[in-house]
């Protein structure tokens, strides 16, 4: 695409049939016909992955409710003690503990005799609060192990600048880089300095990461994921952000004072048929020409490619494994086996439940040969 450019400002070529961004330092090096399209360059990145994390046991409920029930907790033990006081036995204060952890962990417990009428109002109201705390509490961890919760994307040009370390976009974005280290904003200087060069847009999104983003026009960066990046499952693993990284008119490089620049720009007008004389409105749903008609049949063309090979794909994995594939249909096929990345909270908590027990148990055997 340079050399093309090229040979349009050394005027050996009449003009250039790829569309180009009309920039001002392009604009410098040669004229541009009819803007035909506005252009929208998308910035690509892998979709966030399921991490481990230890905070899996906390996730189900928020940090006020966690902070009232460690209140409640707090103040549970002074307002047993007001409730037998009275009594002055320490086998009521061993059994009214006992009740209270028993309870909230779901554990079952003997009904006492001679218990007083405070005791048991209070271990009544003690057990509504148990029930429902342990009830959501448990319905959450449920939901939450089984539908974690997954790292937010980045959807913005302002997370783009904060998050990632790179920027790639292919040889022919030079321009692009010159035009965001020039700019006036300070997220385009950052992104300018941020930017390199790759040699073609497969060769960007094969590097595409969390932290490596890869900046395209709009078109070729969807086109190229659904043809390359499409697993068998019909989805993909990288993403398209939600906010445009940059937005600019665009039309076909011609030298300067081309002498039949008026009738290629006419015929331009004739092919996407502007229905508006005013500019920047056909872009608003004021046209309706051939150019976004075959730009719709060539996506709907991919997608339809895309989905035939899925579909032979996944053929071939019945033919291969039709055992494996008679227990996805089973099981209809959404169901997961949890791993180490949801478990890992309650498997740390019980390592350090089995931790302080041996501790606990080592002490009781110090202290008895004491």
């Amino acid at each position: 695409m340079l050399n093309v450019t090229k040979k349009v400002a050394e005027r050996e070529s009449f003009i250039a049939s790829v569309i180009h961004l009309h920039l001002p330092q392009r604009q410098k090096i040669y004229d541009f016909t009819y803007n035909y399209e506005i252009t929208n360059s998308d910035f690509t990145l892998a979709k966030p992955s399921l991490r481990p994390s230890w905070q899996g046991l906390y996730y189900p409920l928020s940090n006020e409710v966690w902070l009232c029930i460690l209140f409640v907790l707090l103040l549970t033990p002074f307002l047993a003690t007001l409730v037998i006081c009275n009594r002055e036995s320490e086998g009521d204060v061993k059994t009214m503990s006992l009740k209270l952890i028993g309870s909230l962990l779901g554990q079952s417990m003997a009904s006492g005799r001679g218990e007083s009428a405070g005791s048991r109002v209070f271990v009544a109201s003690w057990l509504v609060f148990a029930f429902v705390v342990g009830t959501a509490y448990r319905g959450n961890l449920t939901a939450a192990l089984t539908l974690p919760k997954y790292p937010p994307r980045v959807e913005t040009v302002a997370q783009l600048a904060e998050t990632v370390d790179r920027l790639l976009t292919p040889s022919y974005g030079k321009d692009v880089r010159d035009f965001l280290t020039q700019s006036e904003s300070k997220i385009f200087q950052v992104f300018g300095s941020k930017l390199e060069l790759v040699p073609d847009i497969l060769s960007g999104l094969k590097q595409a990461s969390n932290r490596i983003s890869y900046i395209e026009t709009d078109r070729f960066v969807r086109l190229a994921i659904v043809e390359h990046f499409t697993l068998a499952d019909g989805s993909n693993s990288l993403y398209v952000g939600r906010e445009k990284f940059l937005t600019s008119i665009a039309g076909l490089p011609v030298p300067h004072d081309a002498p039949y620049k008026p009738q290629i720009d006419r015929f331009l007008m004739m092919v996407i048929e502007v229905s508006c004389r005013e500019p920047f409105k056909w872009h608003l749903g004021q046209q309706a020409g051939l150019y976004e008609k075959w730009s719709e049949d060539m996506l709907s063309d991919a997608r339809r490619d895309a989905q035939r090979k899925q579909l032979e794909q996944l053929e071939q994995l019945k033919r291969r494994s039709k055992t494996a594939a008679e227990e996805t249909e089973a099981t209809e096929g959404n169901a997961k086996a949890l791993s180490v990345t949801h478990m890992q909270g309650p498997l740390l908590l019980l390592l350090l439940g089995l931790m302080a027990a041996g501790l606990a148990f080592l002490a009781e055997v110090l202290a008895g040969k004491a």
